[in-house]
């Protein structure tokens, strides 16, 4: 599994540019046939999500063709649900953060 983050997911704090790595590697990613590339930065809803489990995002950069992602993560997102075992004050607290 490749897994590609920028500063803006979970708290990293860098500012490199999310997209730039991905346009440059994605096809030589895709020739290697096990290799998954799940994605992550700071996404705040389903449209954020959506452009790149359906490759969109590419598209909206000048790409002609479509580079989708196997995958997202989800880390705060997955830590304030009902079922996480995640301390109340820290789920309000991640609820409570603002984003970007």
């Amino acid at each position: 599994m490749l897994q590609w983050t920028d500063g803006r997911a979970g708290g990293h704090q860098s500012f490199e540019d999310f997209h730039q790595p991905m346009e440059e590697t994605y096809a030589a990613n895709r020739r290697v046939s096990n290799v998954l590339v799940v994605v992550g930065s700071g996404f705040g809803n389903w449209e954020d999500s959506k452009q790149y489990l359906t490759g969109e995002w590419s598209l909206a950069r000048g790409h002609l063709h479509k580079m989708p992602a196997d995958g997202i993560l989800m880390g705060s997102r997955v830590m304030v649900a009902k079922e996480a075992a995640t301390a109340p004050a820290v789920k309000k607290l991640l609820v409570d953060t603002p984003g970007i």
